[in-house]
């Protein structure tokens, strides 16, 4: 049998960065529910909700109520145990006491420390200040208020950094990367670059799909949480063939691939991935190395015919 003419084009293989477009929206950093430690009344609020408040800023303070007795107390109560232990060390020196009496001593000395330790921590308790810098996004006490320990007093949101969520696909994963960068496109048309910080091992169980999160900088505070908007996430270069999407094919299986030419010049079909594609171009994935790819006559030839190329 007379082999077909076909006209192919060498298609050589190149470096390519896909961008990977993620629908999403913007969220804080982190966000904390500040609870009461020890229980009080509400004396100051030195913040208001809604504002920026910086680490180790006093948000609002309780009442010390008996505290500062309870604190005088426990320091008095330390200085008689530490005379006690002194006394009876000297004693067992002298023959005077037992070492039962020494331990029974420093005994009643740790238990002193101790109380005085945790008076001092009930005082500090009841100051409460932001753990770091962020947006004092709810206050529910007011002046009056009585605060009773594990109540929440305040949520702090970080904003700055930003950070936009989204879910990326299993097909996708695989070209992802913490540090990849991205551009966050917003509804409201601003955008904020960043990079990947986060990508799920683990898929949801129900969507099948992969959370990531872009951390960009908010240093004004500009970009609120819950911002839709559209992720584009440019990924490490990878090898790629690019050809015209009309020399794609379609296999008595339907799957998608192209019609190749070998050393004995017979038609292969090779499958392939398609990476991006648009009305000009499609970037794919399956070829190795310099692929003869017929681009025409490819609708009168089979897998397995011999033909006649000739470079297009």
């Amino acid at each position: 049998t007379d082999s077909v003419p076909v006209r192919y084009a060498l298609i050589k293989p190149e470096s390519f960065r896909p961008v990977i477009m993620v629908s999403g929206k913007s969220e804080p950093t982190r966000r904390v529910d500040i609870r009461a430690e020890t229980s009080g009344r509400v004396v100051t609020i030195n913040a208001k909700k809604g504002a920026f408040v910086k680490q180790g800023e006093t948000i609002l303070t309780l009442d010390m109520r008996e505290r500062k007795k309870q604190l005088d107390f426990a320091k008095a109560m330390l200085k008689q145990r530490k005379l006690e232990y002194n006394v009876a060390q000297k004693l067992y020196k002298k023959d005077f006491s037992t070492e039962t009496r020494v331990a029974e001593a420093e005994a009643g000395l740790a238990a002193a420390e101790s109380d005085l330790a945790q008076i001092k921590l009930d005082i500090a308790n009841t100051t409460i200040k932001a753990p770091f810098d962020g947006i004092l996004d709810q206050r529910p006490s007011e002046i009056g208020d009585y605060i009773s320990a594990g109540d929440m007093i305040a949520r702090i949101v970080e904003m700055n950094p930003i950070v936009f969520t989204g879910t990326i696909t299993e097909r996708e994963i695989p070209y992802i990367h913490l540090g990849d960068t991205g551009i966050a496109k917003m509804i409201t048309g601003s955008t904020a670059e960043g990079k990947i910080r986060y990508i799920a091992a683990e898929s949801d169980p129900i969507t099948r799909t992969f959370r990531i999160e872009l951390e960009a900088e908010n240093p004004d505070i500009s970009i609120p949480a819950g911002i839709t908007s559209e992720l584009h996430i440019t990924t490490q270069p990878i090898t790629a063939h690019r050809l015209p999407p009309s020399l794609l094919s379609i296999n008595n299986e339907g799957r998608v691939g192209v019609k190749s030419i070998d050393e004995n010049s017979r038609v292969q079909f090779v499958p392939i991935e398609i990476l991006i594609s648009t009305s000009n171009e499609t970037w794919i994935r399956g070829l190795n190395g310099n692929a003869k790819i017929i681009t025409v006559g490819q609708g009168f030839v089979q897998e397995g015919d011999v033909v006649s190329p000739v470079l297009d």
